[in-house]
């Protein structure tokens, strides 16, 4: 999904728009994908939910902040 710390797939985010999915949808795609991927490890269910319910709120806030930059 990323490659390196900080850094989206630019593979992965070719493929997104190769297909007609804009860049910003692309990115945030991926970001949430990779975030999905770490939640799956947290095996407490309601655990999970909290922190998936705070990590997208989080991201859904620092995406729009980055999107009006």
């Amino acid at each position: 999904m990323t490659s390196g710390i900080g850094q989206l797939d630019e593979d992965a985010l070719f493929y997104l728009k190769a297909r007609g999915i804009g860049a910003v949808e692309a990115r945030n795609m991926l970001i949430h994908a990779f975030a999905g991927e770490i939640l799956d490890q947290v095996k407490v269910e309601p655990l999970k939910l909290a922190l998936e319910a705070e990590l997208y709120a989080q991201l859904a806030k620092d995406l729009a902040e980055l999107d009006a930059a």
